[in-house]
């Protein structure tokens, strides 16, 4: 179901770019006006993003997953119908606070699945500490000549 869900979500996100000129012809909009349904679905996200933290790690997965899919349904079902810009704006939205929740919801799943004593190692992205630059040229310095040995 997860990676279900997942395509689905992610196929709605990537899909509307390339039917701009028939979803601006549609809805009697230019296709410039048409395209921000793209954008509205990011700045939802980036909005959405900061109440994830707080609300998903409260909520049970099951549950959350679940809801998350249905809204997502209901979202590309009025994006689908939507004769209306207004309509299709307010889908977008939707779906752009589902995709960042969805994120969220992975990224925390995935460090519950994998309990590890240094949380973060199971994401692929790791923060590599600074190092001076002193430390830098001594890990890049090649390896010391070998001594010759005394027989």
């Amino acid at each position: 179901m997860l990676m279900a869900t997942s395509f689905a979500i992610v196929l709605s996100e990537f899909l509307p770019p390339s039917l701009l000129p028939q979803m601006a012809a549609a809805l009697g909009v230019s296709e410039g006006q048409a395209g921000q349904a793209v954008t509205a679905t990011a700045i939802a996200g980036f909005v959405a993003g900061p109440s994830a933290a707080i609300l998903v790690p409260r909520l049970d997965r099951r549950t959350f997953t679940g809801s998350l899919t249905l809204t997502a349904a209901v979202s590309n079902a009025l994006v689908a119908v939507s004769e209306n810009f207004v309509l299709l704006m307010a889908a977008r939205l939707l779906l752009g606070a589902i995709t960042d929740w969805r994120v969220v919801f992975l990224a925390l799943a995935a460090l519950a699945a994998f309990p590890d004593p240094r949380p973060g190692q199971q994401l692929p992205v790791r923060h590599e500490p600074r190092r001076s630059p002193a430390a830098r040229r001594r890990r890049r310095a090649p390896a010391s000549r070998a001594r010759p040995s005394r027989g």
